[in-house]
């Protein structure tokens, strides 16, 4: 199968572009016989830092996520990544005002449509 990720619109291409794109993309897995297809958000190793919690809730959390990627096999994501080693760089939001507004949570909502 395949994995299909980082999906990107782009504001100024014609309406339904980015989405023929995605379209014939998974026609034409599905004309080379692809079994599947996945789309959306890779898991990490660990959780890294949690704040805010006990240190109780902390290990039970801990322990909940390394239980559900043992059962469900998330660590094929984490196998595709490490053989392919793709560069990965941090994503930050920056706002010109301590208050949000109506306008950067509609920037926020078009961003991660």
């Amino acid at each position: 199968g395949w994995l299909l990720n980082n999906q990107m619109l782009i504001p100024s291409a014609p309406n339904g572009t980015s989405e023929l794109l995605i379209i014939k993309a998974l026609e034409t897995l599905e004309k080379e016989d692809c079994h599947y297809v996945e789309a959306g958000p890779v898991t990490r190793a660990d959780l890294g830092e949690i704040h805010g919690m006990s240190k109780t809730i902390e290990h039970l959390t801990r322990l909940v996520f390394k239980g559900a990627k043992r059962v469900f096999h998330l660590d094929g994501y984490e196998t595709f990544w490490t053989k392919f080693d793709p560069k990965i760089e941090g994503c930050y939001l920056s706002f010109p005002n301590k208050n949000i507004g109506y306008s950067s949570v509609k920037a926020l909502t078009a961003a991660f449509n």
